[in-house]
């Protein structure tokens, strides 16, 4: 399954987000369609428990949920639609069927990307509004943050969710006010204590390599024993670096 659904995602690509919206839902709907018979075969074949049940199931079905999560603002950005009232208004009817708080599924790869396209959707759609979109602005991260703390009940869920979209802003950010401002907003809406933990020291290792920052000093064991200071090697491959430069010029 997990390598179906790669294989069908190249075309994703390729050819299906230039799809109308119904022809596009079309054919998601006989892949998934032909997905749910093989399933069937295998289960009857083989003796599974309900919870195996499951798992295979929403290995595929949420990956199709993610297609359509996807489609429309990729769509949107090839074809220009003007709204999301251009969709079918079942479009997006697999929603009602989500269990956003399943701790069954919550370290299910196809489950958990699955609520990251859906919480980016969410913030194009409802904070853009169909505007040009920066996953990595302070408002859309703001956004997914407080939609994140209404919609998720589950801790870990919960939790995995603040944190991820938390690190990836500090992680891509230039700006350290910024940067802070989206912490303390984590901080208020986390009760992870170990999050908590890993961001504050993620938060000041990214300020510590911006350019023009002096990267903290660190004692390393050579090969031989002996404890030299990390900056000693920088300073020697910036010797070699110039060197080479002056050299080839």
């Amino acid at each position: 399954m997990f390598l179906q659904n790669e294989k069908e995602r190249k075309n994703l690509n390729r050819y299906y987000f230039n799809f109308s919206p119904e022809d596009f839902r079309k054919k998601q709907q006989y892949l998934l369609k032909e997905r749910l018979n093989k399933h069937d075969q295998f289960a009857a074949k083989n003796t599974l428990s309900d919870l195996a049940k499951k798992i295979t199931k929403a290995s595929f079905t949420y990956d199709f949920y993610s297609r359509y999560e996807i489609y429309f603002y990729k769509h949107y950005g090839i074809t220009n639609l003007d709204s999301i009232t251009d969709l079918p208004k079942d479009f997006f009817n697999y929603q009602k069927e989500v269990d956003f708080n399943d701790l069954v599924l919550s370290n299910l790869y196809s489950y958990n990307r699955f609520l990251s396209n859906y919480l980016t959707n969410a913030a194009y759609t409802k904070y853009t509004k169909g505007g040009l979109i920066n996953r990595n602005s302070l408002g859309i991260t703001k956004y997914e943050i407080n939609l994140v703390d209404s919609l998720i009940d589950q801790p870990y869920i919960k939790d995995n969710l603040l944190r991820a979209i938390t690190k990836r802003y500090i992680l891509n950010s230039e700006d350290d006010i910024a940067s802070n401002k989206v912490l303390k907003y984590f901080l208020s809406k986390s009760n992870n204590k170990n999050n908590q933990r890993e961001l504050k020291k993620l938060a000041k290792a990214a300020y510590r390599l911006r350019p023009r920052s002096s990267i903290p000093e660190q004692d390393l064991l050579t090969h031989k024993g002996e404890i030299i200071p990390l900056t000693s090697l920088l300073k020697k491959t910036s010797y070699c670096i110039l060197f080479l430069v002056a050299t080839r010029t």
